[in-house]
């Protein structure tokens, strides 16, 4: 199983072997060590990997597995539903080094007009005023949200719903409690017994999939 987790965790943070949009090797998250963010990939989001990803990501917490390491604070801070508006973001944050260089032109004390002109290009192409003398860090602060929240939004979103997903599996699950009809053991044994009974259905979710939806079918059904 640690082996099938650590297999898990080495994809979504080296990528697979896939070659969607004529990429190559395909990597789910970009960007520098510690600052990494869902890549904006119009193929990723469409193919629904993000989503897959977050099912992965659920299982080896439930697993207490290994995890992806690197994640920039900003982008975990809205996948846990964070405010974006307050996500702690920064320059390196920034996967795009082309954007991320005209974002850092707002960081001078003055613009050439060349230079106003590159920056109010990218701005206006975000719905964004051109840059002034008074919007000047106004406008740093929203152009690098937007590259770094913004641009990922999408694919937070599917991330979290993977999350999602792996949790709304056990909450359908009807666990033993202590006033059920079954009255033969004692509350220490119900417990034990209840113990192991998630550890099975956890574990045979990874391993057999669909004979483990099989079975979470009968127990709603039993349940119902």
């Amino acid at each position: 199983m640690r082996y099938f987790m650590t297999t898990i965790i080495s994809k979504l943070q080296f990528g697979f072997s896939l070659d969607l949009g004529g990429m190559g090797r395909t990597l789910l998250f970009e960007g520098e060590p510690d600052h990494l963010v869902p890549a904006a990939s119009e193929a990723l989001i469409e193919s629904n990997l993000f989503r897959v990803a977050g099912r992965m990501l659920g299982h080896t917490f439930l697993h207490d597995g290994p995890h992806v390491t690197g994640l920039s604070p900003a982008v975990i801070h809205v996948l846990f539903n964070g405010d974006p508006e307050m996500a702690p973001v920064v320059t390196e944050d920034c996967p795009d080094l082309h954007i991320r260089s005209i974002i850092e032109l707002l960081e001078h004390e003055d613009l050439t007009p060349e230079q106003k002109d590159t920056v109010s290009d990218l701005s206006m192409s975000w719905d964004l005023p051109a840059v002034t003398k008074t919007n000047r860090r106004w406008l740093h602060n929203k152009l690098l949200l937007h590259a770094v929240v913004g641009r990922t939004m999408r694919q937070i979103k599917q991330l979290r719903k993977g999350l999602k997903d792996v949790m709304m599996l056990l909450e359908k699950i009807t666990w033993p409690v202590e006033d059920s009809d079954d009255e033969d053991f004692d509350l220490d044994t119900t417990c034990r017994i209840t113990g192991f009974l998630r550890m099975f259905i956890e574990n045979s979710f990874i391993r057999y999939p669909g004979p483990a939806a099989d079975i979470l079918g009968w127990l709603g059904d039993a349940s119902s």
